[in-house]
């Protein structure tokens, strides 16, 4: 492989207009997936809240808060240190407070001792 360091790394992309959980990144049953970046973008003109966990109704690592104007968006870049996952074969979710557009941007690295 040209470029071996691009399968340690994993990316995502995804839009939701829900205030349920939604998946942020699948899981991956052989490493932990710590979050590098992250990057939210309230879609709607009202203030969001947005928890993030390292699992389905799992562990809360970041809470973050949207202001009420539709595009406000809040980046986290924490490399070279990382939000770590408490464990492999768990996904990354979302939750927004209402049900109003969001977009969400995020990279992972993927790390084998959890």
């Amino acid at each position: 492989t040209l470029f071996p360091y691009t399968t340690l790394f994993r990316s995502c992309y995804m839009t939701s207009a829900l205030n349920s959980e939604v998946t942020l990144q699948a899981l991956d049953a052989d490493y932990a997936l710590d979050l590098l970046y992250l990057q939210i973008t309230n879609g709607s003109a009202n203030a969001q809240t947005v928890t993030i966990r390292d699992g389905t109704a799992g562990t809360t690592r970041l809470v973050v808060g949207l202001p009420a104007t539709s595009g406000a968006t809040v980046t986290y870049s924490f490399a070279p240190l990382f939000v770590p996952q408490t464990a492999k074969n768990r996904n990354w979710t979302a939750q927004a407070t209402s049900a109003n557009t969001m977009y969400y941007t995020a990279v992972f690295k993927k790390t084998a001792s959890a």
